[in-house]
């Protein structure tokens, strides 16, 4: 007799709610301990330009989330091709249209709101609440729910990471100065190592992995910026199923089948060291946070609602089953991602 098995997605959903009840349990019973683990130096790496040395939480946000970050972009990527969801520029626009609100509209609330109970108003701050922790718990919300290769997952996922990209940018215009600029052009070494590999159609993704990914990751993670973002650039040069070799091998294909029991137990750590958190009347009742926190709530979901009407009117697709009404519920559900994401991060 055969013994029933959970949908891997049920698994999965299981998993975190165990990760997370781990770390708040922990945290509740001994947050010393919680955080003395999660935050401690390992070892000092000023090679890394870290002064306060590698922690655990590092290793994880940094480290564990560079395949995740890729699984995301290869969906992302193979939905753009031709036959996919997203295969033309007025579908495609879509997911840009609902991050440009995302990224706008919360700001703009949160200004009138704080300058409205008087609290005090930092740009480059608020730009900084889209977190790179927002699109991993957007990503659960669509592996959880929809999918991620439904339109719906495609189209949420989409928006997470492009508002985390525009405002990591914006983040760093305003930071200027203190970036290692210079460190990028390892990023745009990578790129070209990968174009490299492309051209003289190297199937396995394991030179891509070896020598692009580490040259990204050290460029990003120099310049200032979050280096769990670095297979984003790289993976368009992987080609895909709708990139056919003349040996059928799909590059993207092999590249998620073998990384994504990492991806599982990434998301997994991420989960442990991060939802620890004392939850105390003062850190559940600051002003400042709630203000913030019901902007990124309200603001990306009306947002994303009105200009997706607006570019709908102005021509642009949708891409099927999702309607207007649809997307500004998908929009509400990434500003509670954002949301959440802010929120650990500040009581962290």
């Amino acid at each position: 007799m055969t013994t029933p098995q959970l949908p891997k997605n049920r698994r999965a959903t299981i998993a975190l709610a165990l990760a997370a009840a781990a770390a708040g349990i922990w945290a509740l019973a001994d947050y010393a301990s919680y955080s003395g683990i999660v935050n401690a130096s390992l070892w000092s790496a000023p090679w890394l330009n870290r002064g306060d040395g590698v922690s655990a939480r590092f290793i994880v946000s940094e480290l564990f989330m560079v395949p995740l970050f890729g699984i995301v972009m290869r969906d992302l990527w193979q939905s753009s091709q031709e036959g996919g969801t997203y295969d033309t520029v007025r579908k495609a626009a879509m997911p840009l249209v609902a991050a440009v609100a995302a990224v706008v509209v919360p700001i703009v609330l949160s200004f009138g709101l704080r300058d409205g109970f008087g609290r005090p108003v930092e740009l480059a701050s608020s730009y900084a609440l889209m977190l790179p922790a927002g699109v991993v718990y957007a990503w659960l919300f669509a592996r959880i729910g929809p999918g991620r290769r439904h339109p719906a997952g495609t189209f949420l996922v989409a928006l997470a990471l492009l508002a985390d990209l525009i405002s990591m940018l914006i983040v760093a215009a305003f930071h200027a100065p203190e970036m290692q600029g210079m460190w990028l052009g390892l990023v745009i070494l990578a790129m070209a190592f990968c174009e490299g590999f492309r051209r003289f159609n190297v199937h396995s993704f394991w030179p891509y992995m070896l020598i692009g990914a580490p040259l990204s990751w050290f460029g990003f993670l120099n310049a200032g910026l979050h280096a769990g973002f670095a297979l984003v650039p790289l993976i368009p040069f992987m080609g895909g199923p709708h990139a056919p070799r003349e040996d059928g091998v799909d590059t993207l294909a092999s590249f998620e089948r073998y990384l994504a029991p990492l991806v599982d137990f990434g998301v997994f750590a991420f989960v442990l060291v991060n939802v620890g958190l004392v939850l105390t009347p003062s850190a559940l009742a600051t002003p400042g946070l709630l203000i913030d926190l019901c902007s990124l709530v309200i603001g990306t979901g009306g947002g994303a609602l009105l200009l997706i009407a607006i570019a709908r009117a102005l021509g642009l697709e949708l891409a099927k089953p999702l309607t207007v009404a649809r997307c500004g519920a998908l929009g509400l559900l990434a500003g509670l991602a954002f949301a959440l994401a802010s929120w650990v991060s500040a009581l962290s």
